[in-house]
């Protein structure tokens, strides 16, 4: 096991969310259970339950407590003014996401931070792990272990659903509702990158709660994402594989093509969709991830346009995975022609940097040499039967390239007035 990481989790007894103390300590044995040096924050009622938990496992010399109470957290300060901006609010009339769990959420930051002070194994990297993540649909025994070897240096999380800037600026929707981003269930880094998220959280959180927001740590610490991108390493996936996810893509795919990748290049945002779809292409290419013939096409389409805008000469490299996949699938070709009128029509985004949308001019001659003047002011769109589509083509004249062999002749459009 690798020495130089320390686990830091915690439990302390709320008594007022809907799930039980004994809910908790059954499902924290996924993590009191792992052969790693560990931190484990809790209060003077759940100390002894916890630790005779850890050392049955026989891990009690890896083991280092640190007492408290809920009141000793720095951001308790504040439990009065988020009761205030609650108050009458039927959105916060429920037994789990009280002002008191929230608090405890978001002091997970603070709770890393002080275990970089502290670090009594000496360790130079530290990842967080919400104390009941067992129960998270795809985390299992091993899968910890496998993260402690693997882990970032960066500040790394699981990102469930891309949000734009322009999104979270509207704090009564972000911060009012429950609207998800990051998840805060597993988080790691190093020292130099914990404490520097710290402050930037911490910031955070004073700034939402004094506007009169906050409804949980995952909307802010996505907000301080956004605007320290350099700070961050993220993979994808929803709630159920923020374990299972962490090294490779193996679960999740439809949430992560939907509510990632695709509001990602909605965004405009490339870089962002082309990490994750590069993350899938390892796992597809590792056997650790098989997508259907629907989830296949979703892949190519947003790998496609992402690794135009970002790393061109990509491009190329997925048209012929494209072309290779659908000449083995007679399934993948009825998809794309069911489906071709979207790809001739639906990427609105792309329309939108063009010169000229009010409509779209379709030529058949695919081998006209006007074709590289029209593409000196404007993109356009290929739809194209010709196989013999090199580097520098691609890279010169379009976007959105659609092998078509299988079907009609679509030609290509460009925008013209």
């Amino acid at each position: 096991m690798n020495q130089s990481v320390t686990i830091v989790t915690g439990f302390f007894a709320l008594g007022d969310t809907t799930r039980s103390n004994d809910w908790y300590f059954e499902h924290g044995k996924l993590v009191l259970a792992v052969n790693s040096n560990m931190i484990i924050y809790t209060d003077h009622e759940c100390y002894d339950k916890i630790k005779t938990i850890r050392e049955s496992f026989g891990f009690a010399n890896k083991t280092h407590f640190i007492v408290k109470e809920m009141h000793d957290h720095e951001l308790y300060k504040f439990k009065e003014m988020i009761d205030k901006n609650r108050y009458g609010d039927p959105l916060y009339v429920d037994t789990r996401n009280t002002s008191k769990y929230f608090i405890l959420v978001s002091s997970k930051f603070e709770m890393l931070k002080i275990s970089t002070e502290v670090n009594p194994f000496k360790s130079t990297h530290f990842i967080w792990l919400d104390f009941g993540i067992k129960n998270t649909k795809h985390s299992k025994p091993g899968m910890i272990e496998k993260i402690i070897e693997n882990i970032s240096n960066k500040f790394k999380c699981c990102y469930i659903h891309y949000r734009s800037i322009n999104f979270m600026k509207n704090y009564s929707n972000w911060h009012h509702y429950f609207q998800c981003g990051i998840a805060g269930n597993v988080l790691s880094g190093d020292i130099n990158h914990i404490n520097q998220i710290y402050q930037l959280f911490t910031k955070k959180f004073e700034h939402i709660v004094n506007l009169g927001y906050g409804r949980a740590e995952e909307q802010i610490i996505t907000e301080v994402e956004r605007e320290n991108p350099d700070l961050f390493d993220f993979y994808a996936g929803d709630y159920y594989g923020v374990l299972s996810n962490y090294i490779n893509i193996t679960n999740d795919i439809d949430c992560i093509l939907n509510h990632f990748v695709s509001n990602a290049r909605i965004d405009n945002n490339s870089k962002y969709a082309y990490k994750i779809c590069r993350q899938i292409e390892e796992s597809l290419n590792l056997g650790l991830l098989i997508l259907n013939e629907y989830q296949l096409m979703k892949y190519y389409d947003e790998y496609f346009i992402s690794s135009w805008y970002f790393n061109q000469p990509k491009c190329v490299e997925i048209l012929k995975s494209l072309s290779n996949d659908m000449n083995k699938s007679e399934r993948l070709c009825q998809i794309f022609e069911i489906n071709i009128n979207h790809y001739t029509s639906n990427f609105d985004f792309i329309i939108n940097l063009l010169p000229h949308s009010n409509k779209v001019k379709v030529t058949k001659n695919l081998d006209n040499q006007e074709i590289n003047k029209l593409t000196g002011s404007s993109r356009v769109f290929i739809y194209t039967q010709n196989n013999k589509i090199t580097g520098s083509y691609l890279l010169v004249n379009n976007p959105v390239i659609r092998p078509t062999k299988y079907f009609k002749d679509f030609g290509y459009g460009t925008i013209v007035d």
